[in-house]
């Protein structure tokens, strides 16, 4: 019996080796970020704040990330951001980009057409944006009688509040 194993385990290893020669069947898989040129591409100085709502997201990751890819591949985009509630019909959508490098019609008409037109878009507003305004919210800004977006310092992004893990810590122990 012993034998036999030991016939069947070198027969399993001499067939199992490939005698052909590995040169046709070379495979190289690379993965490389392809960058363009310096030359072609046009600064963006983002000048609008362009706020929307939604229909026919499901899901921030999925959803957005798709919106965002499209939207920032039409070049002049800044920033995508959501404001993603759950369960909600219609999701807040904010894009800050160059109006000198494309128009909002183009921006809303990528979005409907995205993910086989999923989405339908609604424009809440346009306001003028300002390199000052980087940290302002698009929605609670308020506009001065010449158009120019005034800033209140609200922050785009929603403040994140960590925990402080020693009460954490010590309210999981206690309690």
């Amino acid at each position: 019996m012993r034998t036999f194993l030991k016939f069947f385990f070198i027969a399993i290893l001499l067939f199992s080796c490939d005698f052909n020669s590995t040169k046709d069947k070379e495979i190289i898989l690379r993965r490389e970020k392809i960058q363009k040129p310096q030359s072609l591409e046009k600064e963006c100085v983002s000048n609008k704040i362009l706020a929307l709502d939604v229909e026919g997201m499901s899901c921030e990751m999925s959803c957005g990330g798709s919106i965002r890819v499209g939207v920032m591949d039409l070049g002049g985009v800044e920033r995508v951001r959501f404001n993603f509630v759950e369960g909600e019909q219609k999701q807040r959508t904010f894009i800050i980009y160059d109006d000198n490098q494309i128009k909002k019609d183009n921006i809303i008409s990528k979005i409907k057409t995205i993910n086989d037109q999923q989405f339908s878009v609604q424009e809440i507003s346009l306001k003028n944006y300002t390199p000052e305004l980087k940290n302002t919210s698009p929605n609670n800004s308020a506009a001065n009688s010449n158009g120019s977006v005034s800033n209140q310092n609200i922050s785009i992004l929603p403040e994140l509040k960590i925990p402080n893990l020693i009460d954490v810590l010590s309210d999981f122990i206690s309690g």
